[in-house]
This record gives C-alpha cells, sequence and structure tokens, in this order.
C-alpha cells in the first residue's frame, strides 16, 4: 500500500475500497500478510447465515454495494463491487437493480432474494430518495434510506428511526461517531 504512511488515506482505503472499520491501533506492529492470512471467502451464502443484506453506499461517480450475511453471533462479507457511472444517471440504477433483483444462491443449491436493503442518501439526498422508493416498489421485504450524522449523543449506532414524508420510506439516521469507535 502506498497509502500506508498517510492515515487518513489508509482510512479512506480501509473503509471504502475493502468495506472494513478502521482501526489505527489494530495496525500498529502488524504486517499485512497476517490480516491477508485471516480472510475467509465466501463464494456462497452458508446455512448459519439466517438474514442477508445489501448495503449501497452512493458516491458521485459510483455506487459501493456489499452483501453480508448475518447471525446473531458474525457477520460475513459475501461480495463486494463497485457500480460506476453518475449517480444522477438512470443506466447506473438499473445496473444496481439488476444486481438486487438476482437471489442469493446458498451453498445447497437453494436461492432466495436478500431480506434487507440499505442505501446511503449522501450528500444528494433528493436525488436517492426516489431511487429508493423504486427499490421498495419492486417488492423487497425491508428497504431503507440511511443518512449518517456526526457529533450525536449516545451509545447506539441507530440514532433514530423515521419515515421520510414525500416518497414514503424508511429513514434510518446512523451515529457514524460510534459506528467508528
Amino acid at each position: 500500500l502506498n497509502k500506508k504512511d498517510d492515515p487518513e488515506q489508509l482510512q479512506v482505503h480501509i473503509n471504502l475500497m475493502q468495506g472494513h472499520l478502521f482501526e489505527e491501533k489494530v495496525l500498529l506492529g502488524k504486517e499485512p500478510s497476517e490480516f491477508k492470512n485471516r480472510i475467509e471467502d465466501y463464494e456462497k451464502a452458508t446455512p448459519e447465515m439466517i438474514k442477508l443484506t445489501w448495503a449501497v453506499d452512493v458516491q458521485d461517480k459510483r455506487l459501493e454495494c456489499q452483501l453480508q450475511g448475518w447471525n446473531k453471533k458474525e457477520t460475513w462479507i459475501l461480495h463486494r463491487l463497485s457500480i460506476n457511472g453518475d449517480h444522477l444517471n438512470s443506466d447506473t440504477w438499473e445496473r444496481l437493480y439488476d444486481v438486487l433483483r438476482e437471489p442469493i444462491e446458498y451453498e445447497n443449491g437453494f436461492k432466495r432474494p436478500v431480506d434487507v436493503i440499505g442505501i446511503d442518501t449522501g450528500f444528494n439526498a433528493t436525488a436517492i430518495y426516489p431511487r429508493i422508493r423504486q427499490i421498495k416498489n419492486m417488492g423487497f421485504a425491508q428497504v431503507f434510506a440511511l443518512k449518517g450524522w456526526s457529533n450525536q449523543k449516545g451509545d447506539n449506532v441507530l440514532h433514530k428511526k423515521t419515515m421520510e414524508k414525500k416518497y414514503r420510506i424508511p429513514l434510518i439516521t446512523l451515529n457514524v461517531d460510534r459506528a467508528k469507535d
């Protein structure tokens, strides 16, 4: 990594490109090979993954997507992808819709849709809310708009859940300072 000497660039790389939580104290004195040796690859969902979620981080020129499996004790990253294209372009969103429509396959061949889709409304909520409404109208069980807020009080990552009024979509605000702890 050419970013390893710049903590801010390293944090951006680890959080956005690798989808992991950056913790500088964990990196001190560790060789990259120590982390790489701990990686487990999952090509398909496994029976212990009782919930499946897609998280989408909207950037100006791409959508960063991550598929995760969950149970009460663990979480697994199954797949990450970047959909390149302007977040205002319909083609970019159509490619996301195609990804979301694809059922997730388990090791035994069983396929099913994801349980929850969370989409960051980020820097351009007014353009993203109608896209989230469209995804909700596709029949997915749970679709949420996500908004990160800093300087929130409390120990919970989940700050509050409300309803976005114009498009009638659930909006979850997250305490991003707590999430990064």
